[in-house]
């Protein structure tokens, strides 16, 4: 199959990545997407670390050559040259043809309202970022977290009045007729006696799918409600309203005093909970929900997967108390147990184990929950298996170490040299070659430059001034460098 290659205009190009930065062989700043220049428009022509922080990987020095290592793994920026600074989540790319990097990424918030702090929305985003599918969960699960607690009170109040109420049953003064609920006295054959005004205005009730008056409804349901419950109930609705009835029995009168509640809120609270499974079911990662204590109230089946748990196995417990193993890692583990105990987000990659005792590395991702009055009442947390991730990130190392026992036990020297800081290493074996311990030969430029043949000094002129250029990346040389004895012997430099 013949390689056309992909060609994009720019403006597809920013629909796909509206937050990406191109940066030219000085870190130059010399374009940008259209959705990061909302967070400062002055970006293009910055030097980058004017404008970005790296935070992740650890970098100790930024320049062209270091950004241009870390291709094809997670880099991390903080944009911080703002009133309110904003992480960056994404991947550097090498752009061979230009001698350029590129930077593909998008913001990692916590809420939308961080977003709207810098002048951002999810219109910035494009339609392929998960980040807007996680800011619509948490967004959910707040706004229900928050009502269903709202409920949760109300209903308890309302469940101690009704105690209250069923205590002084026979005082008639109990059916109050300024109660906001409805309050209703049947007989035994379900006709009506008594309504307050809040009942009067339910003209008429849906229920099992039939729309009738209330005095229909109530002649149908009087000979169904068991008189021997204190709790009978049923629910039925009017208009748009939903409604939950509960029937009680008074042997001495003959007659059913029935308490109604108004439940529409707290029915749009379980449909939102409901949904809000739906969508975290369906993730492959493994998610979960904690309470302010890390024990897990609910789970997806992505987490029952990765783990090897049941769901009845997992409710209940602690993700350190299912997944912690010998060679989970005590320092960042401390780390992730620091910013729970603190309410703090979090993210940290853990050796974790499963139920049989098998290992994978996860990535864990947390965000603390809070209502409005700023409380913390839950934890949203999501793990996702790298495993494959860090063996490539192993063999890398464990390739470039064969790489240089390789060269060494060949005997061929090592050295390197950075045109920016001026900072030169040179390995044993080179050293060794031409008749120097290490104390011997300093790690300075000047060292070896100083011991070519000054007829083969042209050539490393030439080819340094190739590299500060751009014109090669790669080179082969000969030239003729005096060792310790003061003779010179012919050097092949690749």
């Amino acid at each position: 199959m013949n390689d056309t290659g992909i060609r994009l205009g720019k403006d597809q190009f920013n629909r796909f990545f509206p937050f990406f930065i191109l940066l030219d062989q000085n870190l130059i700043i010399s374009e940008v997407g259209k959705s990061i220049l909302k967070l400062n428009p002055n970006l293009v022509g910055k030097p980058f670390e004017q404008a970005f922080k790296v935070k992740r990987p650890s970098i100790d020095l930024i320049n062209f050559q270091a950004l241009k290592e870390n291709v094809n793994q997670l880099l991390v920026l903080e944009i911080h040259d703002i009133v309110n600074p904003i992480t960056f989540r994404g991947q550097i790319e090498w752009i061979e043809e230009e001698n350029q990097l590129i930077y593909l990424g998008s913001p990692w918030v916590n809420s939308i309202d961080q977003l709207n702090q810098n002048n951002l929305t999810i219109r910035d985003f494009s339609f392929h970022d998960p980040l807007i599918d996680l800011l619509h969960v948490l967004r959910i699960q707040e706004i229900n977290s928050e009502e269903l607690r709202e409920l949760l009170h109300k209903v308890n109040n309302q469940k101690n009045e009704l105690k209250a109420a069923s205590l002084a049953i026979h005082d008639m003064s109990l059916f109050s007729m300024q109660s906001p609920d409805p309050l209703i006295r049947l007989d035994e054959e379900g006709n009506i006696l008594l309504l307050n005004p809040a009942a009067m205005e339910i003209k008429t009730v849906g229920y099992q799918g039939i729309e009738i008056t209330q005095a229909q409804f109530w002649k149908q349901i009087g000979p169904q409600i068991d008189k021997q419950s204190d709790r009978w109930h049923v629910e039925a609705t009017s208009g748009n309203q939903n409604y939950l009835f509960i029937c009680k029995f008074l042997p001495e009168t003959g007659y059913f005093n029935v308490y109604g509640r108004n439940i529409t809120t707290e029915k749009e609270g379980q449909e939102g909970i409901r949904r809000l499974s739906l969508v975290a079911s369906s993730n492959d990662n493994g998610v979960f929900f904690t309470d302010i204590d890390g024990k897990i109230n609910w789970a997806n089946k992505g987490f029952c997967t990765l783990s090897g748990y049941e769901l009845n196995e997992v409710l209940g417990k602690t993700p350190i108390e299912l997944l912690r193993g010998p060679m989970t890692q005590s320092t960042e583990l401390k780390k992730l147990v620091t910013a729970f105990e603190s309410g703090q987000n979090f993210l940290v990659d853990l050796m974790y184990y499963r139920k049989d005792g098998s290992m994978f590395w996860g990535r864990s991702k947390a965000q603390a929950v809070y209502n409005e009055a700023g409380q913390l009442i839950q934890y949203f947390a999501l793990i996702e298996d790298i495993t494959t991730e860090r063996e490539n990130q192993d063999a890398l190392i464990k390739s470039e170490a064969r790489w240089q026992f390789a060269l060494e036990g060949a005997g061929d020297g090592v050295w390197e040299y950075n045109f920016q800081t001026k900072e030169v290493f040179y390995s044993h074996q080179y050293k060794k070659m031409l008749g120097f311990s290490d104390d011997e030969f300093p790690n300075l430029y000047e060292s070896s430059t100083s011991r070519v043949h000054p007829e083969d000094q042209q050539i490393l002129k030439e080819t340094d001034r190739d590299y500060k250029s751009g014109f090669v990346n790669s080179h082969q040389r000969e030239f003729r460098m005096k060792t310790a004895s003061g003779q010179y012997i012919w050097i092949l430099d690749r």
